[in-house]
């Protein structure tokens, strides 16, 4: 019966003593910055925009206007700054290459997590191909896109916001 009791005294003593080392408060995490960071938006090509799909090459900068009507997400325009007095906060998106990688910043305004379609075009081809994505951090936080191939275009669309508590995923 002794060999019985052994067990729970162990356990007795290492409950005691991790709550005994225990802070008497838990101090929450640091706020997310709210604000859109500083950007570059750069000019963007006639083709940027066209009916929801959002062209970037490799060494642009642009951020894009877009309404949301429940999850979906609709790029309406390219704007010139991220600080846009009054009116909704942009989506921002960064592409450069390095060697022939490709990589692909997206910053997203909303609180819920981003998702979107993507599909790249590769030199010398005319027909793009799918590929996949992860979903956009909140709160202008960046997520980083990377391709191992000398792509000329990305393309985005169908953008969509996920329900609350969605885990983060790339497919």
């Amino acid at each position: 019966m002794s060999g019985w009791r052994r067990p729970w005294v162990v356990v007795w003593v290492v409950l005691s003593a991790c709550a005994a080392s225990a802070p008497d408060r838990i101090d929450p995490p640091p706020p997310v910055a709210k604000e859109a960071p500083p950007s570059e938006c750069g000019p963007a090509q006639a083709d940027t925009l066209e009916d929801g799909l959002v062209v970037i090459r490799p060494g642009e900068s642009i951020c894009i206007a877009a309404t949301s009507w429940g999850d979906v997400v609709t790029p309406v325009r390219v704007v010139s700054s991220a600080e846009t007095e009054g009116a909704a906060r942009p989506i921002i998106l960064r592409s450069w290459r390095d060697g022939s990688d490709v990589y692909l910043t997206i910053r997203s305004p909303y609180a819920r997590y981003l998702k979107y379609r993507a599909a790249v075009v590769l030199p010398g081809e005319v027909r793009p191909r799918d590929t996949k994505t992860c979903a956009v951090l909140t709160d202008y936080r960046p997520t980083l896109e990377h391709w191992p191939l000398p792509i000329d275009e990305i393309l985005l669309t169908d953008f969509r916001l996920l329900p609350e508590g969605a885990a983060l995923s790339c497919e």
